[in-house]
């Protein structure tokens, strides 16, 4: 993954724009694609290997994230009514997307404080 093919991903930020003339809420959600941006300027070998270690970090973090879930979670709600069901899902998608924008972020960071 280099920085240059994030700036792609960072364009579809733009789209969250359209909630507003449109009064669709739902299309401010893309708006989280602009975590994308603060990585344009680095461009660098250096840079784009500190991308490249933070990206197989978060694929990992990720992975046990969507794998507890099943198996945390599940179990708890699989007797449960359909709305309860459906909640459980939304939080549980809410926190992979927490932990897979924060972890990215955070592992780049300390990635390139380090000096690796």
């Amino acid at each position: 993954m280099s920085a240059r093919t994030l700036r792609w991903p960072a364009l579809l930020g733009f789209l969250g724009l359209l909630g507003f003339p449109l009064r669709m809420g739902e299309l401010h959600a893309l708006f989280a694609f602009y975590v994308f941006p603060g990585f344009w300027p680095v461009v660098d070998e250096r840079a784009e290997a500190n991308l490249g270690r933070a990206a197989a970090f978060v694929y990992l973090a990720t992975l046990v994230t969507i794998v507890g879930f099943f198996v945390g979670v599940m179990p708890f709600v699989k007797g449960a009514e359909s709305g309860i069901r459906f909640t459980a899902l939304a939080v549980s998608l809410v926190a992979l997307f927490l932990v897979h924008v924060l972890s990215f972020a955070g592992s780049y960071t300390y990635f390139d404080r380090k000096g690796m």
